[in-house]
């Protein structure tokens, strides 16, 4: 299950007032993490996707035409996502995601737990299989 952010609720609240809202990009940003972050503010957290993916701060999900997400009803939901790490990289303790409007700060739009903690070796990849990530809005 995922959690809306403070932003996302924001967002939410002023479309349904009848304001503008911010269009979403194009690009959006997987983060994972060992600690979580504050599930409403999107602040603090460890990540450890620089740690599993060298040289990346996120990892970048095209948010076009259902490349990464599907909307069905008021449940969004993720097709396949397959990380591998660095050859030489590896991560213990994976608790859950975050997903982000930029590579580095932003804001932070939802979040969720994995099922368990996930250690993932130097060369091995992990998988978001279809609808592990699911987001319902009631």
């Amino acid at each position: 299950m995922a959690n809306l952010s403070n932003y996302t609720e924001d967002l939410i609240a002023t479309w349904l007032a009848g304001g503008a809202i911010a269009q979403l990009p194009t690009t959006l940003f997987l983060d994972l993490y060992s600690t979580m972050p504050d599930r409403e503010a999107g602040t603090g957290g460890t990540s450890v996707i620089s740690n599993l993916i060298t040289g990346s701060t996120r990892l970048s999900l095209n948010n076009t035409a259902n490349a990464f997400f599907v909307k069905s009803g008021s449940t969004i939901k993720n097709n396949e996502i397959l990380i591998t790490a660095s050859a030489s990289n590896s991560v213990n303790g994976i608790v859950g995601f975050a997903i982000w409007t930029l590579a580095t700060g932003g804001a932070m739009l939802y979040s969720g737990n994995t099922t368990a903690s996930t250690n993932v070796s130097a060369g091995q990849s992990i998988r978001f299989a279809p609808d592990a990530m699911v987001l319902t809005i009631d």
